[in-house]
């Protein structure tokens, strides 16, 4: 799928590759991401199928300079595939460098990256624990709760769980004792 946006992906990618301490963005960059992600990311289904050889990748909770590492290790996104279990925000102190480079390689490499969503891209949890005050230090309070807002809206269509190869079920943490089967996952709307 290829989403026609005015998101400069390969600039904004870019200012990702070095272990920077902190990567400086704008506010209208980041809302077309997301706009851009959003739209990807509405064409999946809460259960993703995901072939391998594949690089699983569990919490990241802000450690920008641990994904940077995880890359090194192991090759960045289009050469290697990825699904990454969620909580990328939170607690570290770089959860906007987190999340806005992952958003960025899913949107250069859709079937490639796969994002799956945590307890901590939830409102409720990322307001208590750290992304929102991250967001109010590097932008006004107004740009920081949009942003919080449209960050979390994006959240909500993140897909929940991942089957790789048609076997192995990966998420986050555990599953509704109302979804009893695959079928049943990949029947809930996200």
């Amino acid at each position: 799928m290829v989403v026609a946006t005015k998101f400069e992906l390969e600039p904004f990618l870019s200012r990702h590759q070095k272990f920077k301490v902190k990567v400086e963005y704008n506010m209208e960059e980041l809302l077309e991401m997301i706009t851009t992600a959003r739209v990807l990311f509405s064409g999946e289904n809460a259960l993703v199928e995901v072939g391998i050889p594949l690089v699983i990748v569990g919490d990241i909770h802000g450690q920008y300079t641990d994904l940077q590492r995880i890359f090194c290790a192991v090759g960045r996104p289009g050469k290697t595939r990825f699904l990454f279990l969620g909580d990328y925000v939170d607690r570290g102190p770089q959860s906007l460098e987190c999340i806005a480079s992952l958003v960025a390689w899913k949107i250069a490499y859709p079937k490639r990256v796969f994002l799956l969503r945590g307890n901590h891209e939830f409102a409720s949890v990322n307001r208590e624990y750290g992304f929102y005050d991250e967001l109010a230090q590097r932008f006004s309070v107004a740009q920081a709760m949009q942003l919080w807002k449209e960050f979390n809206d994006l959240f909500s269509v993140f897909p929940f769980a991942a089957l790789v190869k048609g076997r192995i079920l990966c998420m986050h943490g555990g599953l509704s004792p109302h979804l009893e089967s695959i079928t049943d996952i990949k029947n809930v709307s996200v």
